[in-house]
């Protein structure tokens, strides 16, 4: 007990001298940490609240929209044959994969601009800067890094397009993605209506030669798939003429939120208590500095490691 006693009392002095060292370090630069972190909330006071009052800066918060696009997918019985050697892995790929094609953007992103001020176009802004302003809106490779997001819905057959904008420039972004809707519908429609009418004379046909044939009861099992395929290929054609669309908006009001920021005052609480870590950190690194300094064996210790790092 009494080495124990004794161990205590040779360790607590060090503590005491090395909190009471901190505690020195503080008040030597107590100056630089006060008026440092005083003088950058200043700042940040200035640039949150001063500055929109003076350059009129709307305050407004972004809104995000998202629009349901509803898919009209082929039964499976006969997408395979529509499909294939289209150049179009499905209506839903095709979707996303148009909206991504630059060209393709950049053509209507010119007619309605709903990321720019007031949905207009600089026009001072080259072909050059506008082109690759525009393959900005989309990364292929990381959807979470684009502007423009295509994915997916959790509703069967629905993808969702989103995007975040000022609250004046929704219904630039209205028309832009109708407009977009449209396109891509009557471009699916003129690549694979033809395509369904030809599988369906294929399918016709092939069933009026088994018919036909003397080998009926062997090609049971295929004149039943046939048959299958061409019902559902005319009862698809009804619905569409009840409903031509591939694609279509599921409704003209897109769903929107308003993206909430960083209110102006925990910004300023966050940034004062930054600068204050900030300052403290830099009293201490000058203290440590100057006592290297008047140290000469750790002065050479730093100079060779310096030397030795070249």
């Amino acid at each position: 007990m009494e080495n124990l006693n004794d161990k205590q009392l040779d360790t607590n002095p060090d503590e005491e001298i090395s909190l009471i060292d901190l505690f020195a370090v503080l008040l030597r630069y107590r100056k630089m940490i006060i008026i440092g972190t005083l003088l950058m909330a200043f700042i940040t006071a200035v640039v949150l609240v001063v500055i929109p009052k003076l350059t009129d800066i709307r305050k407004t918060e972004n809104i995000k929209v998202m629009y349901s696009v509803s898919v009209n997918q082929m039964p499976s019985s006969f997408r395979y044959r529509v499909l294939e050697n289209s150049g179009m892995g499905g209506v839903g790929d095709y979707l996303s994969s148009t909206v991504k094609y630059l060209p393709f953007l950049a053509s209507e992103y010119k007619r309605y601009p709903f990321f720019e001020k007031d949905g207009k176009l600089s026009e001072e802004i080259t072909d050059e800067q506008f082109n690759q302003m525009v393959s900005g809106f989309i990364d292929s490779k990381n959807n979470e890094m684009s502007k423009i997001k295509i994915e997916k819905s959790v509703i069967a057959d629905t993808y969702d397009i989103s995007f975040e904008i000022l609250p004046d420039n929704k219904e630039v972004a209205d028309e832009f993605v109708k407009d977009v809707v449209v396109l891509v519908d009557d471009n699916i429609s003129k690549v694979i209506l033809p395509r369904v009418d030809d599988v369906l004379s294929d399918v016709v046909s092939s069933i009026s030669n088994i018919q036909n044939s003397f080998s009926a009861l062997s090609d049971a099992g295929t004149y039943q798939n046939l048959e299958q395929m061409r019902q559902d290929i005319e009862k698809f054609k009804r619905e569409f003429a009840a409903n031509p669309h591939f694609v279509q908006l599921k409704s003209d009001v897109p769903f929107s939120y308003t993206v909430k920021k960083i209110s102006k005052s925990k910004s300023l609480f966050i940034c004062f208590f930054a600068s204050l870590f900030l300052f403290v950190f830099v009293a201490f690194a000058r203290n440590a500095i100057e006592n290297i300094k008047k140290d000469s064996v750790a002065s050479k210790t730093i100079s060779d490691a310096w030397n030795a790092g070249r």
